[in-house]
């Protein structure tokens, strides 16, 4: 069983207020758009039509990213059916540990891709600055700079998911997909819908990236 959160970045009479969270997000403006906010548990359906795996093509890449006066090699991963038919596009970014690395969403983008279906999906995951794959120059790692990664990943003309337009869908685990909503809540980023998978901003998140007298003793 996997469970997860999934908000919807489009107009809806529910609206996401920071004010019943005891957070770091209540520090933040509120957003400037509508959320319709769901939260399921699914099954995986082995009755789901599928390609097989194997043939999926998996496309490996470097995203050269300028911070300060660094050159950070990004690594990220495609995963798309070799068709002609027009696609929808997932980005996945792994949660914030130790062990972060690209691999946490490999076996999802493969199942995802290769099921046969009205939506055609292409699947890129990308490694943070600092962690899995990518390089891991010396600087401080915090919320700021997670975020100027993720927002400069998504809209620079040379990103692999440049042509994404405003159709993207992001997954994020843990505290990436706190990121991800910290982004969308200044209007950095526009995805067209937020799949938040076990997302944390309270409870270990200030041990990564700080606590200040606002977070909740532990």
């Amino acid at each position: 069983m996997a469970s997860s959160a999934t908000l919807y970045l489009s107009p809806s009479t529910t609206r996401f207020s920071s004010k019943n969270y005891p957070s770091s997000l209540s520090r933040f403006p509120q957003f400037r758009q509508f959320l319709a906010i769901k939260a399921s548990a699914t099954l995986y359906d082995s009755k789901v039509s599928t390609a097989d795996k194997s043939s999926i093509p998996l496309k490996t890449g470097i995203w050269q990213w300028k911070f300060n006066d660094n050159s950070v090699k990004i690594y990220y991963e495609e995963h798309n059916r070799e068709n002609s038919e027009p696609c929808k596009n997932i980005l996945m970014i792994p949660t914030i540990s130790d062990v972060s690395t690209v691999e946490e969403w490999r076996s999802v983008a493969k199942d995802i891709v290769a099921r046969n279906g009205k939506v055609n999906w292409r699947a890129t995951i990308v490694d943070w600055p600092g962690l899995g794959y990518s390089d891991r120059p010396k600087f401080e790692y915090n919320a700021d700079v997670m975020e100027k990664f993720l927002v400069e990943f998504m809209n620079a003309p040379d990103s692999p998911i440049s042509y994404s337009d405003n159709e993207l869908v992001i997954f994020g685990g843990g505290h990436a997909a706190t990121i991800v909503l910290r982004a969308a809540k200044r209007n950095l980023v526009k995805p067209s819908a937020v799949a938040a998978v076990a997302p944390t901003w309270a409870g270990p998140l200030p041990i990564v990236f700080g606590r200040d007298s606002n977070m909740e003793s532990r």
